[in-house]
């Protein structure tokens, strides 16, 4: 047994290859209940793709003091060979937490892709109860996966099951940076305690977040999976990965990350006033994507002016805008001449600014259209991301208005996915930022913001190794702000998705998943976080099925009101109900804007309710503090606030007072205003 431990933390690990403990000393339980393996590689040859070894009844040598150990492997046994294949696991204990890192040395004809390490094998629970634990994980804004043991792990992940090894796992899984991970930690945890994974690897390697589940012993095995791409004589060194038995809920896992941060590359962004304090945009698609025209450049003035009036919204946010339509000739975005041309649109706009007005506009960043004059001249295919089997990898959408034949008839529309490594391409999208912003613009949302970081085989592009795709976002989004601010400083940079390390470069994020209120959201994950990145309420504006249930959850965490009316084919005179509503909203916003939109969500901490019935949150700034209410039930309900604070002012959604204690009629919402002393 080889043992590491201080007052906070002790973990044990066996001869045979096995974490055979790991315990929370304050509170004294081993979370491992069904020692496994504590690392895995795979490798690759020229009979199959996917060759596995594990630590197990592996030979090691060890050597320890009293807060580091160090565990060597100089060659691994797989099958009945002895590959020359070196590994070097090192690990120190800082407080409640374990520093990992990997060295890996391959000698061996194969190529080695995987590093699984490290995997925390046989957790049947925290405490005792595994009922009681939940696993905080960073899928979009967040999501809160609640008795993850006994979770279905096969519907969550995404996959056929007919394509995995079910009779013996199932997992869940994340790679990150970008795509649908907003940030490269996860918590298994109750109320008391819990266990937090992370990647404190600044490289920015595509990495896994990972949660495998064995079927047989019905335990969950965590981990985290790097991808070095090892041939013959190579050799990689990883990043710092922490595993963490810490005591407290998720929100001590994620001020971890958060000091972890602000430590080494974060800095809040700069986001300008007026973006702070946007409520809420209207969406529209100006020309859909099979031609059909829903607006013009010159509607567009009246179109602002109705939403101003009508919901308080004074911000227009336009898709298919640029010649041919919606999704269409990407990235040849030029105005649409049949919409108005350049000159129509620069009127437009300046017309909207003279009403107070701002737009906003849609730039895909991750795709391209292989129907565009670019891609056809032939460089769009030097910017493409090209994949193992050395395909371009596909982004299929069909819109359809009145007609079947585009859709039923001939599948989906392809666009194809950009590398973010193409140095082309990055010059493109500059240029076209660049562009827009002259022409009197006030953001730019760049879709697929983020892509997937899947492995690009393409070898012109810069990146070193496949597995290197996204390692230059952040960069690419700093020259973006750089470049529109040097022309207008109050110009904006959106994202759809939030990925940590873009935020700070980025005035908001265009989010999907978690920011509508369904089982598994978890918003909370990304606004305690970060909760300097204005977040939208993406999907809860379409229509007003069950729209008090949406506007409300929006108004509990002040995220921005995305009003896609009618799949972006509407204006707010189809929805009187909700424009009513966010007229309302925007009243209360006026008095308390300044902490809900600008202010540090604080979740539920700092005051405590005596009704759980009432949802509340949390925002602080240095001298106030603010509690958002919903009472999302069919039945009046009585709350009362406790804080430290002295209680100054409350308004319901509706414009009646709120107190420090009262009752919330059903389906409503409000907010209590406190002074710090």
């Amino acid at each position: 047994m080889f043992i590491l431990e201080n007052e906070k933390i002790s973990v044990t690990f066996s001869e045979h290859g096995t974490i055979a403990s790991l315990v929370n000393k304050p509170l004294g339980y081993n979370m491992i209940a069904r020692p496994d393996l504590w690392w895995k590689i795979i490798f690759a040859d020229t009979h199959c793709e996917e060759n596995l070894i594990t630590s197990l009844d592996q030979k090691m040598t060890a050597s320890a003091s009293p807060d580091r150990l160090t565990i060597a492997y100089d060659r691994l046994r797989w099958r009945d060979q002895e590959l020359p294949i070196q590994l070097c696991f090192n690990f120190e204990l800082q407080d409640d937490e374990i520093h990992c890192t990997a060295e890996v040395h391959n000698q061996a004809a194969v190529e080695l892709m995987e590093v699984c390490f490290p995997i925390i094998g046989g957790i049947a629970g925290l405490s005792g109860n595994p009922a009681n634990d939940s696993l905080a994980w960073p899928r979009m804004n967040g999501m809160l996966i609640r008795h993850p043991v006994q979770a279905d792990f096969v519907a969550l992940s995404g996959f056929p099951k007919y394509h995995s090894i079910d009779q013996i796992k199932t997992e869940i899984t994340l790679l990150y940076p970008g795509g649908h991970t907003a940030m490269p930690w996860f918590d298994l945890f109750n109320a008391d305690q819990g266990l937090y994974l992370a990647s404190y690897d600044r490289s920015m390697q595509t990495i896994c977040l990972r949660v495998e589940k064995s079927t047989a012993h019905q335990v969950l095995m965590p981990g985290l999976i790097a991808y070095p791409c090892l041939s013959s004589g190579e050799s990689w060194t990883s990043g710092r990965y922490i595993v963490s038995a810490h005591c407290g809920d998720w929100h001590v896992a994620a001020d971890k990350y958060r000091a972890w941060s602000e430590q080494t590359w974060w800095t809040a962004p700069d986001v300008p006033q007026w973006m702070q304090l946007m409520k809420g945009w209207l969406r529209v698609i100006i020309r859909h994507q099979y031609g059909e025209i829903l607006w013009k450049y010159a509607d567009l003035p009246a179109l602002f002016a109705e939403a101003q009036r009508l919901a308080g919204v004074h911000t227009l946010y336009l898709l298919g805008w640029e010649s041919g339509g919606f999704s269409k000739n990407w990235p040849d975005y030029e105005p649409d001449e049949e919409l108005g041309g350049r000159a129509g649109l620069i009127q437009a706009v300046e017309e909207i600014h003279r009403m107070g007005g701002k737009v906003l506009v849609y730039v895909s960043y991750g795709c391209i259209d292989n129907q565009s004059s670019y891609y056809r001249r032939g460089p769009g295919k030097a910017v493409t991301a090209k994949n193992y089997f050395e395909v371009e990898r596909p982004f299929p959408e069909t819109y359809s208005g009145q007609g079947s034949w585009r859709r039923v008839g001939n599948g989906k529309k392809h666009t194809l996915f950009i590398c973010p490594s193409a140095p082309a391409w990055q010059t493109i999208m500059e240029d076209i930022s660049e562009d827009l912003t002259r022409i009197g613009l006030d953001g730019i949302l760049y879709d697929v913001g983020a892509p997937t970081p899947y492995f690009c085989y393409d070898k012109s592009h810069t990146h070193a190794k496949p597995n290197l795709v996204n390692a230059c976002l952040a960069d690419n989004y700093r020259r973006f702000r750089s470049k529109i601010r040097a022309i207008n400083p109050e110009a904006t940079v959106l994202m759809e998705n939030a990925l940590d390390i873009c935020g700070m470069y980025m005035d908001l994020a265009h989010g999907i998943g978690s920011s509508y209120p369904h089982p598994g959201a978890f918003v909370e994950m990304y606004r305690y976080t970060f909760p300097e990145h204005p977040l939208t309420n993406r999907e809860c504006g379409f229509d007003e099925d069950n729209y008090l249930f949406h506007a409300h959850y929006s108004f509990l965490y002040s995220l921005r009101y995305d009003m896609s009316i009618y799949r972006c084919r509407g204006s707010f005179k189809d929805l009187p109900n909700y424009a009513r509503l966010l007229k309302n909203l925007d009243d209360v916003y006026s008095q308390y804007g300044h902490i809900l939109l600008a202010g540090r969500f604080r979740d539920n901490l700092g005051f405590s309710i005596n009704n759980q019935e009432v949802q509340a949150k949390s925002y602080e700034t240095d001298r106030e503090q603010a509690v958002t209410l919903w009472n999302p039930t069919g039945q009046i309900q009585t709350f009362c606030i406790t804080t430290a604070g002295q209680f100054t002012s409350g308004l319901s959604l509706n414009g009646s007072p709120l107190g420090q204690s009262g009752s919330l009629a059903p389906q409503s919402a409000g907010v209590l205003l406190f002074s710090k002393i």
